[in-house]
């Protein structure tokens, strides 16, 4: 009986342990996005594509230093069926990977796009 428990209580650690995507607000990742660098994360905006434009803005569509650039590992991604739209978009950000020019926030590894 005690070793269950023990057993138990291991198992419920290292599953709360473990890392959940997150949704957060979009002026919290613009101020501190050294905290959800390679976070798995649920993020709200409008996407912009344009040439050497193709990103997710969170705040104003002038600032692309508030945007995150758009990335996917599908190469058949279609980025213009979300052109300027609002959607939520969740991925995995990258502080380091800062889009054309290293002119945006970072970057969203795409997972799953949910329109609004």
């Amino acid at each position: 009986m005690k070793s269950r428990f023990i057993i138990s209580i291991l198992i419920l650690s290292i599953s709360c342990s473990q890392k959940s995507d997150l949704e957060i607000d979009t002026k919290e990742l613009i101020r501190n996005i050294d905290r959800y660098h390679l976070d798995t994360l649920a993020i709200s905006g409008k996407v912009i594509v344009e040439f050497e434009n193709v990103a997710l803005y969170l705040d104003d569509i002038d600032e692309p230093e508030k945007a995150l650039w758009l990335n996917s590992t599908d190469k058949n991604f279609d980025y213009q069926s979300l052109k300027n739209k609002e959607v939520i978009i969740r991925g995995v950000i990258d502080k380091n990977d800062k889009g054309h020019l290293n002119q945006f926030l970072g970057s969203i590894e795409i997972i799953e796009v949910i329109e609004k």
